[in-house]
């Protein structure tokens, strides 16, 4: 049906949760002194993440919960909360799939399968069973080879496939990566992780707050992160 034009699936992919201040900074501030009890949670999201005034911006909840020593669930509770007050825009992580109808109702027995479409559709599983075989003989990275399939051909290896470990390569450790990537051109927050999406972004927030921790990554007047030692 997707092939001959009379609809289009998104296959469910994870969308992460997104954040946005609805308040402006003094009525934000005004809204932490009437609410002692939940100002520590809202000043590390501000840490945390740039740019909630201006967009939506990804957050995790399971790193805020590590942060604060709450569990998920009382966070994801704690935002719906700030939500419903319309203190920011919470947009929970799905992974739903979703189709969306490209012609007006059909009757089943208007509805025609071209030989056209059959083919293609024949072709494309030749293509992806291809892939699939010379994935398996791979002699390369095989995280490098997916990122390919998919359009990101400037991907470097991994570091961590059996194939990278098998002939000695090694992943750039994720300091160096922050160093090299802030050193020359400060960037915000949401576009550092951008940036970096190929690196597991769990690890990459740990990092970096502990490279703010120990002062060699600053904000400056403009909530740019920017490298700052040598």
């Amino acid at each position: 049906l997707m092939i001959s034009g009379y609809l289009h699936l998104s296959e469910g992919m994870m969308v992460p949760s997104r954040v946005m201040f609805k308040m402006d900074q003094k009525a934000l501030y005004d809204f932490q002194l009437r609410h002692p009890n939940i100002d520590p949670f809202i000043r590390l999201m501000l840490r945390t993440y740039g740019g909630l005034f201006e967009t939506y911006s990804r957050i995790d909840e399971h790193y805020l919960a590590r942060k604060t020593g709450w569990g998920t669930a009382e966070v994801i509770d704690t935002l719906k909360r700030l939500d419903e007050q319309d203190v920011i825009g919470y947009r929970p992580r799905t992974n739903n799939p979703s189709i969306t109808l490209l012609t007006g109702r059909q009757r089943s027995e208007n509805i025609v399968i071209t030989k056209e479409s059959y083919e293609d559709r024949m072709q494309r599983s030749i293509g992806r069973f291809e892939q699939l075989i010379s994935y398996l003989h791979l002699d390369g990275c095989r995280s490098q080879f997916i990122a390919h399939y998919f359009g990101d051909q400037e991907s470097d290896a991994c570091g961590h496939c059996d194939w990278c470990r098998k002939n000695g390569i090694e992943k750039t450790d994720l300091r160096t990566l922050l160093r090299n990537t802030l050193k020359h051109q400060p960037m915000s927050h949401f576009a550092l992780i951008d940036a970096l999406d190929e690196v597991n972004r769990e690890e990459l927030i740990v990092q970096l707050n502990r490279s703010i921790d120990e002062g060699e990554i600053e904000r400056d007047e403009n909530d740019l992160l920017r490298w700052v030692t040598h």
